[in-house]
């Protein structure tokens, strides 16, 4: 196994490939990247055990970042990734503690596979993003939305564990569900009522308005 002692940065205009090899990497500096940075685990060499990356400090993402077959957490409550680029993610799994998997403050698009799994104890993904980004594919548990979303088909959004909602989509942002697909969508949204039981009159949460465009 592998201790992470020194920040690692990767410049603009450079790829480089990260192989675990099965070899669980501990990260405790910033790693960084500008450029084109591939993280995998392609197993050990001998009994193609997996291993895992896990960091205690966010990293960040400014250029493309593919992960692959790969496993990685937080190990503190930090945000597992900060992200202003763009992200291609397949057969992996990542965890965040009491942080989010990922804040999406910037950047395009993040293209998933069916068997990569984003999951956290609260939202694994936070959008604080200003302009349009695109997720497809995967399963997240639980989005917080405060930017410009478009979720396209073949996204698998659960509910976030503690919070018992998928998305939460505060005022001012955009939210686009965007299929190929003709389907009948059935909407059901219940006022909750509040209630004192010291003979105060009952009061409701207030509902925001929902568009469906065609």
């Amino acid at each position: 196994d592998f201790d992470g002692e020194y920040s690692l940065g990767l410049p603009e205009g450079k790829t480089a490939f990260f192989d675990l090899k099965g070899y669980t990497v501990s990260m405790g500096y910033i790693l960084q990247n500008h450029g084109n940075l591939t993280i995998m685990d392609s197993g050990n060499e001998t009994t193609g055990a997996k291993g895992e990356f896990q960091t205690s400090a966010t990293m960040e993402n400014y250029g493309t970042l593919t992960l692959k077959d790969v496993a990685m957490s937080a190990s503190t409550n930090v945000n597992l990734l900060d992200n202003k680029g763009s992200l291609i993610i397949s057969n992996s799994t990542l965890t965040a503690l009491n942080g989010y998997v990922m804040e999406i403050k910037d950047g395009k698009s993040m293209t998933m596979d069916s068997t990569t799994t984003l999951k956290a104890n609260g939202y694994a993904l936070l959008l604080t993003n200003p302009n349009p980004f695109t997720i497809k594919g995967g399963n997240i548990e639980g989005i917080y939305n405060k930017g410009n979303l478009t979720v396209k088909e073949g996204t698998n959004i659960k509910l976030a564990p503690s919070k018992g909602i998928a998305i939460l989509n505060e005022a001012d942002s955009t939210l686009i569900m965007n299929s190929t697909k003709e389907a009948t969508v059935t909407l059901e949204v219940e006022r909750l009522k509040f209630t004192d039981g010291s003979g105060a009159p009952d009061c409701y949460s207030h509902i925001s308005t929902i568009v469906i465009k065609k």
